[in-house]
């Protein structure tokens, strides 16, 4: 069994290399990929444990890409994972280093927004510590540091975040696949989340996904904990019609980010909104 997107808190999971390895094995998959967003740090890390232990777990490498695609519709946010790289690539050190001065300007964004709407003053020494942990600052962790001022919901926090303008600060999707394209496989990450910003129907992602396509995109996670089996199917079928790989994903943070998501979790229920 696989599961090709998991998170470790080099980025926003909760759970370290030693810590997320102990998961995996409590889990039924055999195959797995960390696919922490905008580094690798994670990646390289369980990879290095794995081989001390002599483990015959299947490792991918992996990460997840915070992108933008400015030719279609007018411009969609995405996030594309890249697996199966060598850790040596330069044109991925070159990507992650573009993403990475992007995320930094985010951060100004967060942090002023937060301070005009909670009317709270974030102490820029609490960031610096974070930095120090994670080569992806997100929001979980400007979250954490509010909640060590006081008492915050997370759903509101999240809600205002996602109001953000922050198109300008992700990679240019097209820019990124024709970079890297031929050094690894470069995957849309859970369509749903597309559809259900944008309020995409089926025939609209494919109409997306074809477009990716025709600039180097190599499949889908067809699979994923927020898509339910019959989108999955709908999802397997533009595979298909699109010679495009297929690829199956928790998105696995840990229990206090997404709690009803487990290592291994790679559909919704059907009955689940």
């Amino acid at each position: 069994m696989k599961d090709l997107h998991i998170h470790t808190i080099y980025s926003d999971g909760e759970f370290d290399e030693f810590a997320i390895l102990k998961e995996i094995k409590k889990s039924n998959i055999t195959e797995f990929a960390i696919c922490d967003h905008d580094t690798i740090e994670g990646s390289k890390k369980v990879l290095k444990v794995l081989r001390k232990q002599n483990s015959p777990l299947i490792f991918h490498t992996g990460i997840e890409l915070t992108c933008r695609f400015k030719e279609f519709s007018n411009g969609v946010n995405m996030h594309i994972l890249f697996l199966d790289f060598d850790f040596g690539n330069e044109n991925l050190k070159k990507v992650i280093d573009e993403i990475s001065e992007l995320r930094i300007k985010k951060i100004s964004t967060m942090v002023e927004c937060v301070e005009q709407n909670y009317n709270i003053k974030i102490p820029f020494d609490k960031i610096e510590e974070k930095l120090k942990q994670t080569k992806s600052f997100g929001k979980p962790h400007l979250l954490s540091i509010m909640q060590e001022i006081g008492k915050f919901d997370r759903e509101k926090f999240y809600e205002l975040m996602d109001k953000l303008d922050t198109a300008h600060l992700k990679l240019d999707a097209k820019k990124t696949i024709q970079k890297l394209k031929g050094s690894g496989l470069l995957i849309l990450a859970h369509p749903v989340e597309v559809m259900k910003e944008y309020n995409f129907d089926i025939e609209q992602i494919e109409k997306l996904i074809s477009s990716l396509k025709d600039v180097g995109l190599d499949g889908i996670e067809t699979a994923h904990s927020s898509q339910t089996p019959t989108l999955q199917i709908q999802l397997k079928n533009i595979a298909q019609k699109y010679d495009l790989s297929e690829s199956q994903g928790s998105d696995f943070h840990g229990p206090n980010i997404k709690p009803d998501v487990k290592i291994g979790l790679v559909y919704k229920s059907q009955n689940e909104n």
